[in-house]
């Protein structure tokens, strides 16, 4: 064949065809859009949604930091600073606690923070906060929950209260301080800061292994535990001084990073299908086109070229409008839905829109010319005789020698695998679309902040007395106020936790005086002696407590704990669990059987397990030694029919339940000497943070469903479109309309089918692996019912009314028309 030097009129061949392809040309540049839009929303959403993510658990932990060291000396301090790997470096210090005001009476702490911890770590975790920093040595700083213990009014900035302070030095004063700022954050704990000149005056040196820690920022997730060794070996540790540094959080990175890469592998390979498509069946549909152009001597370069044209002459239009619409939706219009969803002000965080903008456009460019340059080269090599009968599909065997191969359900299977790599565009486009959009609601549902509260064990509704600075305090749980609260709708039980204190005498309990030196080193690091001579001459003061708690508390605990304490020994009160400090821990373990005096009579108390963990219920009274639980049972026995009452849980019949919250808070309202605390309103403080993830993981969502829509219908529309002369030939040889529909409908249900298969044997496991490489607070997988149904039965409707509305639409033309054409 003779080339003809014909580039002009290829020139003029792209603009016709540009203009004369108006069908094609919307499509393209419809599917250009979308896929840059999606690419620049979905990426930037990601971003801010994992970003929503890190905040709440900075919020929920109090303080951005990842790894603490106690009682730092200037030097370690120095090398600390030094370290690569460490970002900042922030000193928090106990300074005392506030005993009362002129109110009521409370244990509020005393804390201060350098400069470094309160601007750079706990800044970020404040929700709301009020005033300054206190400077002047009478100047104070209180969180919300320390103006309520207190029972102060909220209007303190700038006035003076008179607080009477627990020093270290075991001295009480009166003391008055002007309030600089109010703060709130989610740990919803009574903290008061005070200034540095007042820490420097009252609190324990900066060595104090019990009072001061440094807070360790790191520059990097991946700190492993040899990167801990060695910097352990460079502070050279005293003894009981350690570093905490969650070395597992690289490995929780990586795989929230392999979750949201599957997440984001899922919408590319949707968004590339979905260009692919178009490309594919279009230029496919033109092969007759390119065949009669071969035969005037158009090359196989030049036919290359035509197409590759087009396509990048439509798609720079289509990509610069995708982006457009991606940073409106990421910039302006994700933010009011999440305003609209929180009832709070909301503004996008991520700073890396330009660098989107950049993957988004160079990933859509690549797409549309991988699959224009595919195309283009299937079409560029068939030869003009080929091109003539060309048909884009190739019948197998088996299917033709069928003889009952004329039935509309056997038909409609033929014709789903009719053209392979058609039929595993469809199936894949759905798989894909079906997974991402479960995955998503997955994610959303099992990281629900109620879920994470239920995990760490947080009680309905927690009631503690405030007079309980020291027994004997006030008996504020009454019988009738036990009977009221029980008689509330909605409250399903409670749980009182009883206490009253223990006289221990070392000398009777020879195994605990490794312990006693170890504690008297913890609690008077800095003046050890003076700790043992205090100890001497008022050991009234280096008491036990005893608490009792029933059998619910009990099982809880010991779900939550993993304790191995039996149920019976417990209840019987033949074994008590020791609740001690975690440096304290290993020195008890190896005790056994505690000798003690209660009301003027010994007793002698068998250990049955020691442990340090939080599960055990709290309550305001604490002593020297560690806690001892016993059953309430074993309690009344010791102590008599009216113990003293130290805190209250309770469960309701429904967690979360409003009305009851209301209730309980009604009835307690004249209660001054009683603390609430319940789980609703942590979760009321998370439910801001909460919404904006809900709110951009809807936003996800939807997009994933258009997604999954247009590259369906586009595919299935186009593929029914283009048989229109098959369905009129068959319609000559006597199949009617009706039987037509039912083999759409066939053909619809087999890809639902096909695809829901490959859902539930590929997709639910993808699901549950991105859960289970998320979930840092050891919940048990629930399972999106409620989203699969919804995905699977849309995904049923779509499948069954896109290529009956393409069939609808075609066949309004006749016979001869469709033969013709």
């Amino acid at each position: 064949m003779i080339k003809n030097d014909n580039r002009a009129i290829i020139r003029d061949l792209v603009k016709g065809q540009t203009k004369a392809n108006k069908g094609r040309n919307r499509l393209l540049l419809t599917a250009t859009i979308l896929v840059a839009f999606i690419l620049t929303a979905v990426t930037s959403i990601g971003v801010n949604y994992y970003q929503s993510v890190q905040k709440r658990e900075i919020a929920r932990s109090g303080a951005q930091y990842h790894g603490s060291i106690n009682g730092p000396t200037k030097t370690q301090i120095t090398t600390l600073k030094n370290d690569e790997k460490i970002q900042a470096v922030g000193l928090l210090s106990t300074s005392g606690t506030v005993l009362a005001s002129d109110f009521e009476t409370s244990d509020v702490k005393l804390l201060w923070g350098d400069t470094t911890y309160w601007q750079q770590q706990k800044i970020p975790a404040i929700i709301t906060m009020k005033g300054t920093y206190p400077k002047e040595k009478n100047e104070l700083l209180l969180s919300k929950k320390a103006i309520t213990k207190l029972g102060l009014p909220d209007d303190l900035i700038g006035k003076e209260i008179s607080l009477k302070i627990a020093q270290y030095s075991g001295e009480e004063e009166v003391l008055p301080f002007k309030i600089t700022g109010i703060y709130q954050d989610y740990t919803n704990k009574a903290e008061a800061f005070v200034s540095a000149p007042y820490y420097q005056e009252f609190g324990m040196p900066q060595g104090d292994l019990g009072s001061t820690r440094a807070l360790l920022t790191l520059t990097t997730p991946f700190y492993f535990e040899k990167d801990l060794e060695n910097l352990e070996n460079k502070l050279q540790l005293r003894n009981r001084q350690w570093v905490s540094v969650d070395t597992e959080r690289a490995a929780i990175l990586l795989r929230s990073l392999l979750a949201l890469l599957l997440i984001g592998l899922v919408i590319v390979i949707c968004s590339f299908l979905v260009i692919h498509n178009v490309l594919y069946i279009s230029i496919r549909n033109d092969i007759h086109y390119y065949g009669l152009l071969k035969t005037i001597g158009t090359t196989e370069k030049q036919i290359k070229s035509l197409i590759n044209r087009q396509v990048i002459r439509l798609s720079t239009v289509g990509i610069f409008i995708g982006l457009l619409l991606g940073a409106f939706v990421s910039v302006a219009l994700l933010p009011k839905v999440i305003e609209f969803m929180s009832y709070q002000p909301y503004e996008m965080t991520s700073t890396n829109l330009p660098l989107i903008f950049v993957l988004a456009a160079g990933f859509t460019f690549a797409t549309v010319y991988f699959s224009s340059f595919t195309a283009a080269s299937e079409a560029a090599k068939i030869s003009p005789v080929e091109a003539t009968r060309y048909t884009g599909v190739t019948f197998r065997k088996k299917f033709l020698n069928k003889k009952d191969g004329s039935k509309p359900y056997l038909m409609a299977w033929r014709n789903v695998f009719r053209s392979r790599k058609q039929a595993l565009l469809v199936l894949l486009s759905l798989f894909l679309g079906m997974t991402a959009f479960i995955t998503v609601s997955s994610y959303n549902q099992n990281n629900d902040g109620k879920r994470i509260l239920t995990a760490l064990n947080v009680n309905d509704m927690t009631l503690t007395n405030k007079t309980t600075t020291e027994l004997p305090g006030e008996q504020v749980f009454t019988d009738e106020l036990l009977s009221d609260l029980a008689a509330i709708e909605g409250v399903k039980a409670i749980h009182p936790v009883s206490a009253t204190t223990l006289s221990i005498d070392p000398q009777k309990n020879l195994a605990l005086q490794s312990y006693v030196d170890e504690a008297l080193d913890v609690f008077w690091a800095a003046t050890p002696e003076a700790g043992k001579e205090l100890m001497v001459e008022s050991p009234e003061n280096f008491l036990g407590v005893l608490k009792g708690i029933d059998e619910a508390s009990f099982k809880k605990a010991k779900a939550a704990g993993k304790l191995k304490i039996t149920t019976e020994d417990f209840l019987i009160g033949k074994a008590a669990i020791a609740n001690s400090l975690y440096m304290l821990e290993e020195k008890f373990e190896g005790i056994h059987q505690l000798n003690y005096e209660l009301a003027q009579a010994e007793h002698l108390l068998t250990i049955g397990e020691v442990t340090s963990t939080t599960v055990m219920p709290s309550s305001p009274l604490s002593g020297f030694y560690p806690t001892l639980y016993v059953s309430q049972k074993h309690f009344d026995e010791l102590v008599g029919d009216d113990p003293y009452i130290d805190a209250l849980t309770i469960d309701y019949q429904t967690s979360y339940h409003q009305q009851t919250e209301q209730q309980l808070r009604k009835l307690l309202a004249d209660h001054d000497l009683i603390d609430v605390e319940s789980k609703l309103a942590v979760y009321q403080d998370m439910a801001r943070s909460e919404s904006q993830i809900k709110g951009m993981g809807l936003v996800l969502v939807v997009i994933l469903i258009a997604l999954v829509l247009i590259n369906f219908i586009n595919t299935i529309t186009t593929s029914i479109f283009n048989r229109s002369k098959e369905f009129a030939l068959l319609e000559s040889i006597g199949m009617t309309t009706g039987q037509q529909k039912k083999m759409m409908v066939m053909e619809g249900v087999y890809y639902w089918s096909i695809s829901s298969l490959m859902v539930l044997g590929l997709g639910f496991p993808i699901a549950f692996a991105v859960f289970h490489n998320t979930n840092d607070y050891h919940m048990n997988f629930l399972f999106p019912w409620k989203a699969s149904l919804v995905i699977c039965l849309l995904a049923l409707v779509l499948c069954v009314a896109c290529p009956i509305a393409a069939y609808t639409f075609i066949s309004r033309k006749s016979i001869v028309e469709h033969i013709r054409n």
